[in-house]
Parts: structure tokens; sequence; C-alpha cells
């Protein structure tokens, strides 16, 4: 249970270093915005930003998110932080590619005449509550924690010594064979930003023991292990664009209790001792409208993997 609790504040530290960085120089502060807030995005070389007022300056260092879909993160980070400070227009000075993730500087300003500006890019207030505000998926993911119990990432990750007993030969003497995690996901939107989600996984395991000695087949079963967890998403990005307005990326994290149906072959495996289950996603995307299909790549009891490489999950959902 220590080693687990230690893993999932490992990787909380991650998901937390994967967000964008900004830093804001207040200059003016003006009161929030109102309402649903809307911020936009210009360049300086290309705009001219008439009768504005200089509410302060903004820098913005991408995280890992951005690298798996560049750019949009930073912006609406910058524009919740722009909006904070009264700003309804982000001029962008100068800008870096930095791996793609594309960090950049600009100054924070507020004006009444917006309607002749080319923005390339808007976001509205994350408190706006969206018109489909349930969601619900079916998916698969990848190998499940119990599987690593065998096998890591399809490799075997155990030098084999010998029995210290008849016993222990007899007891290792066995075949498992562990499906991916099928399961179902939910998700109710708070606001555009803040999701309750939950979900439901099971696992199907057909085990064989052999006799040591001639090889023969002594029995076989058949078993299901389960998992039940609740938690938080929280949605980074909601494209507003035309040519985008499909996609979102999302982060999540939950927690909830690992159990399975009675069978021998668990007290061979390890992590199937352990009840607690969970599930960090750092990344989950998004792609279609009342119908959809999802990616989301993290670490977990549905779906694991050794140290930064991730393991994933995909589906369909439908939202109403």
């Amino acid at each position: 249970m220590r080693k687990t609790l230690l893993i999932i504040a490992s990787l909380a530290g991650l998901l937390a270093s994967c967000s964008p960085q900004v830093s804001v120089n207040i200059i003016n502060q003006r009161p929030p915005l109102e309402g649903d807030g809307e911020v936009g995005f210009v360049y300086a070389e290309r705009d001219s930003v008439d009768n504005a007022e200089m509410v302060g300056e903004i820098n913005v260092t991408p995280g890992l998110t951005n690298l798996m879909l560049p750019y949009n993160i930073s912006t609406i980070k910058a524009a919740n932080e722009a909006r904070k400070i009264g700003g309804n227009v982000i001029r962008i000075t100068s800008q870096d590619n930095l791996l793609k993730g594309k960090s950049f500087t600009g100054d924070i300003l507020y004006t009444e005449d917006t309607g002749n500006l080319r923005f390339f890019q808007k976001y509205k207030s994350w408190s706006t509550i969206p018109k489909k505000r349930f969601e619900i998926n079916a998916g698969i993911g990848g190998e499940a924690l119990i599987a690593t119990n065998e096998f890591v990432l399809g490799v075997m990750d155990r030098w084999y010594y010998g029995p210290e007993s008849v016993t222990d030969m007899y007891l290792g003497c066995y075949d498992a064979d562990i499906s991916a995690t099928v399961s179902l996901e939910w998700a109710y939107y708070l606001n555009n930003r803040w999701a309750i989600v939950g979900s439901f996984g099971g696992n199907r395991v057909n085990a064989t023991y052999f006799n040591p000695y001639t090889g023969a087949a002594l029995n076989r079963e058949t078993l299901y292990s389960f998992d039940i967890m609740a938690g938080a998403r929280i949605r980074w990005y909601v494209s507003e664009n035309v040519s985008e307005k499909f996609i979102s990326v999302y982060s999540q994290v939950q927690l909830g209790l690992a159990f399975h149906s009675p069978g021998d072959y668990w007290s061979r495996n390890d992590m199937a001792q352990n009840r607690l289950a969970y599930q960090l996603t750092p990344v989950g995307v998004t792609f279609g409208s009342n119908l959809y299909g999802f990616g989301e790549f993290g670490w977990g009891t549905e779906y694991i993997a050794v140290g930064i490489i991730t393991g994933a999950r995909v589906g369909v959902g439908y939202r109403f």
C-alpha cells in the first residue's frame, strides 16, 4: 500500500509539471472581467491595438502537455491570467518554438474597441456552463497493472533461479493470459473546465496449471478482476475555432477499489493483493461533437507502463 501511494504521489508531481508556466507583471490592474469575459490574441507585428490601456506583461513557458497539442494549452492558461487582472487582449510580442511547445511573451491590454481586431484565437471564461454536461464512454486500455506481475510491456521481468521447495515448484508452474482492461467511464461537467468522473473496468484471466515433471495440464480456471473509481477532471483546452470545434484536452485523476472473483491464481499475483485502484491521466484528447472518439495516456490500475512511458486507453463516447 505504501509503495502504491508513493507511486501516486510521484506521478501527481509529474502531472503538475506538465502544465504550462505563466508569469504576469502587473502594471495597471483593472477589475476582473465579468461574465464570459472573452480574451483575444493578436500579433504585435501584424495588428495595431488603438485606444488600449496597458494592464500588464505576460511570459509563458510550455509544459509537457504542449508537446502533445502545441500552443493552445498555453494560450488558454494565459487568457485566464489576463482575465483576472482585467485584460481582454493579449498582444504577442515574441515567441519561440521551444520543441514546438511555443513559449511566448506579450502585453496584456484592455480596450473597448475589439470589433476591428483580427484575433487569431479567443477564449471565454471557464466558468461558462457547457450545453452538454454529461459524457459516457467505453474504451479498452493497454496492459493492466495486475498483468505486470507476469510481464512488463510484454517482456518477462524476472530471471528463473529455480524453486526453493517442491511447493514453490508447483505454485510457479502455470500460464496466465490476462486481457486488456475494458471499461465504462462517465463525466459530469460542473463548468467548462471542471468535471466529476467515475469508471468501472474489468479484466479476464485464463490460468492453466501444469505438472512440473510431466508438463501435463492439471487444472484450468477463468477469473475476473474489477475496479471501480471516481475522481476529477480538469479540461485545459476546448477549441472554439470552426476548424477545431470538436477538440478538447484534459487531465484527470481517479481513486477507488479493486476486487476480483474467487480463484487460486490470485495467491500467485502480488499485484492483485493491493485493493487500492488508481488511474492518473496527464493527457486525454477527444475528437468529435455528440458522438466522439478519444485517447488517454497515463499510469494506473487499468492501463500502466514503466517510468515516463505511458499506457493508453482508446474508445468512443457520447455527450448529452
